[in-house]
This record gives C-alpha cells, structure tokens and sequence, in this order.
C-alpha cells in the first residue's frame, strides 16, 4: 500500500524557523533588558562576596566575552559543584546534537534522498522516501550504534 503524505514540508519548516527565530530574539532581547535590573539572585552579592563574578559590561551583549573567558575551575568556584554539573551536562548535550545532527546531515539525509518512494519536498531527505525492504534501513541502525560508541 503506497503511503501518501499530505504536505511538501517545506512551509511548515519554514514557519517553525519563523516563529523559532523569533521567539529566540525576543527572549534575547527581554533578557538584555532585564539583566540590568537586580534579581531575585542579587542578595547573594551582599552576603557572599568571594564567590561572586565581577559584574559584565552594561553595554549590550557584553557579558559574552567573559562568558568565553572564565575558566572551569572558576565557574566551580563561583556557582558550586551542583551548578557546575549541570553546566556540564548541557555542554555534553549540546555536544551530542551537534555531532549527531552533522552526521546525520552528511551521511543519512543524502542517502534517504535517493530512495525509491518518490517522496517530495522535504520529505525526500527523510526516512519516509525509503522503501521498507531497502538496505538503507540498516544504515540507520549502524548510525544508532556509531552515535552510542561516540557519546560512551
């Protein structure tokens, strides 16, 4: 049975980037308004002078440079060993999505394209343009298992 898929793809990606874009400059934007004003995490610069940062540029975007800038033995110093975990935590996620997205990019996305189901739009770089008995399939799987080794 042939399947069928209603929509190109194409404008839905390209209003949920729309709407991702936007969504992302206006909560930088609210957080560069924001950040100036003192937070609810402000008291701890009166009771706990040692283990606070010098505070960033007021200039916009300012606090990136010394965000590039401090080591990770100062960032555990400043926020504590819970805080730092869970800054660690992100780095490795953000590297996993990175590297899985650029494999996946290079090897697979190129090679669903070629598939026998006709697909159209956006859908032709999917695992939908594959045919079930294809040995594409497989691939998938070897991808599986090459992104566990890398992240173990």
């Amino acid at each position: 049975m042939a399947s069928s898929i209603a929509s190109e793809g194409w404008p839905e990606i390209s209003a949920t980037m729309s709407l991702n874009v936007i969504i992302g400059l206006s909560l930088v934007a609210l957080f560069e308004i924001k950040r100036k004003k003192r937070s609810v995490y402000g008291r701890r610069l009166d009771r706990v002078r040692h283990r606070t940062p010098l505070p960033p540029p007021q200039y916009p975007f300012g606090w990136l440079i010394p965000l590039f800038k401090i080591t990770q033995k100062k960032t555990l110093e400043l926020v504590g060993l819970d805080a730092y975990m869970l800054l660690r935590f992100e780095k490795l996620c953000l590297k996993i999505c990175v590297f899985s997205s650029l494999w996946g990019m290079i090897i697979l996305a190129p090679l669903y394209s070629y598939g026998e189901h006709q697909a159209t739009g956006f859908y032709k770089l999917t695992l939908a343009n594959v045919n079930n008995d294809s040995h594409v399939l497989w691939l998938s799987v070897v991808f599986s298992y090459f992104l566990t080794a890398q992240v173990c």
